[in-house]
C-alpha cells in the first residue's frame, strides 16, 4: 500500500504533536500511524516527551536517520502501482470455493435475510443494550457463549450482516463454531483450532477518564480477527469489511491446509524413523544371531528359516503397532476405516 505522505513529513508530524491529536487530522487510527512509522523507519518521541515539554523541561528531537536498504525497497514496491482491487474484490487469486459456492456466495446483503440462530440470539442481546452502552467504549457487546461481536449502537446491523455470512459459510464448509466463555473458535475439520472476533476500532479520548478508567471514541470502521495458525486482521481501510469476507475464509482454508500437511509430512517422518529403528534392532539381532549360527552343515537350512521367520515376525509387529495408531488417532472416515480393514487384510495375508 502506498504511503498516505512522505518520510519526511510524517516525521515533522509525529514531532509536532502527540499521535492522540494527529488521528483526526490524518485520518488515520493511532495504531496505522505507528505502523508507517515503523515501515518507514521514523523515530517517534520517546514516553513522557510531550510531558516534560509541556512542563518547560528540555526535550531532545531523535533526528530522521537515513532509509535503510531493506526498507527503501519495501517502499520502493509499496509506491508503485497498486492492484485494481476494485475490479477484483478479493485479495487470494484464484480463491478458494468450495463445491456449490461462487464468489456471489459472499456478498453482504444490505439487510439480514434468513439470519443463522446464532446471529439472531446475537441481535437479541446487542440491541437489548443499545440504552446502556460501555461507558468507557461507548459499544455494547454480546454475551457469553455467543458470536463474539462488539460494536458501537450504530454499527449493530452492519457487523450482524457480515457476521451471518461468515457464519452460513463455515458451516456450509463443515466448519464447527464452538464456545468457551467469551471467546468464539471455528474448527475446521477435526484439529484446527482459530479464535475469530469481530470489533470496531476505538481511539482513546484525550485527558478524559471516567472514574479513573481511559474513555475511548468509537471509529465506525469494524475489523475482524483471527488468531492461532497464521493469525491475521482484516479492517475496514481501501476496502470495506464486506469486500474482504472471501480473503477472511481463504486465509482460514489456508492455514488449516497448512497445518494439516505439517501433521502429514511429521506423522511421515515419524513412520519413516520408526521403520529404521525397526530395521536397526533386526540388524543388530540378526548379527547376533549370526554369531551363535550352528557350525554344522546339517542345521544350516533349519537356521536360515527361523531366520527368515524372525524378520517376518519384526516386521508384522511394526505394522500392528502403526495401524493401531492410525486407528486412535486418525478420523473415522468410511474411506479411512476400508483402507484400515484392507490393511489389516494384507498383513494377516503376510
Amino acid at each position: 500500500m502506498k504511503p498516505p505522505f512522505t518520510r519526511e513529513e510524517l516525521y515533522n508530524h509525529v514531532w509536532s504533536k502527540p499521535i492522540s491529536k494527529l488521528e483526526k487530522e490524518l485520518n488515520l487510527s493511532n495504531w496505522d500511524i505507528k505502523q508507517w512509522c515503523k515501515k518507514l523507519e521514523v523515530p517517534l518521541p520517546p514516553v513522557g516527551h510531550w510531558t516534560r515539554l509541556q512542563f518547560g523541561k528540555p526535550v531532545e528531537q531523535i533526528p530522521l536517520p537515513p532509509l535503510s536498504e531493506t526498507a527503501e525497497k519495501a517502499l520502493a514496491v509499496a509506491e508503485a502501482d497498486p492492484p485494481d482491487l476494485a475490479a477484483s474484490r478479493q485479495v487470494h487469486a484464484p480463491p478458494i470455493l468450495f463445491p456449490g459456492e461462487t464468489e456471489l456466495s459472499f456478498a453482504v446483503p444490505d439487510r439480514l435475510i434468513n439470519p443463522d440462530k446464532l446471529t439472531l440470539a446475537a441481535e437479541h442481546t446487542l440491541r437489548s443494550r443499545i440504552t446502556k452502552p460501555n461507558p468507557e467504549f461507548g459499544t455494547v457487546h454480546t454475551e457469553l457463549e455467543q458470536l463474539n461481536i462488539r460494536v458501537s449502537p450504530g454499527n449493530i446491523n452492519r457487523a450482524l450482516r457480515i457476521m451471518d455470512v461468515l457464519v452460513k459459510a463455515w458451516k456450509r464448509r463443515g466448519y464447527r463454531i464452538g464456545f468457551e466463555g467469551r471467546d468464539m473458535f471455528v474448527y475446521i475439520r477435526t484439529k484446527v483450532k482459530q479464535r475469530v472476533h469481530l470489533w470496531e476500532i476505538t481511539t482513546k479520548r484525550p485527558k478524559e477518564k471516567l472514574h479513573g478508567f481511559q474513555l475511548y471514541d468509537a471509529t465506525g470502521k469494524l475489523a475482524f480477527k483471527m488468531e492461532y495458525v497464521l493469525g491475521r486482521e482484516w479492517r475496514d481501510g481501501k476496502q470495506f469489511l464486506e469486500d474482504q469476507i472471501l480473503d477472511i475464509l481463504n486465509q482460514m482454508e489456508l492455514a488449516a491446509r497448512y497445518l494439516e500437511k505439517s501433521w502429514a509430512d511429521q506423522a511421515e517422518r515419524d513412520v519413516q524413523r520408526e521403520g529404521a529403528r525397526a530395521e536397526s534392532i533386526v540388524s543388530l539381532e540378526t548379527e547376533i544371531i549370526e554369531r551363535q549360527r550352528p557350525k554344522n552343515p546339517k542345521k544350516k537350512k533349519g537356521f536360515k528359516k527361523l531366520l527368515k521367520e524372525a524378520k517376518r515376525w519384526k516386521e508384522r509387529q511394526l505394522v500392528d503397532e502403526y495401524l493401531a495408531d492410525q486407528f486412535l488417532n486418525g478420523e473415522h472416515t468410511t474411506e479411512f476405516l476400508e483402507w484400515i480393514e484392507w490393511a489389516r487384510k494384507v498383513r494377516i495375508a503376510k
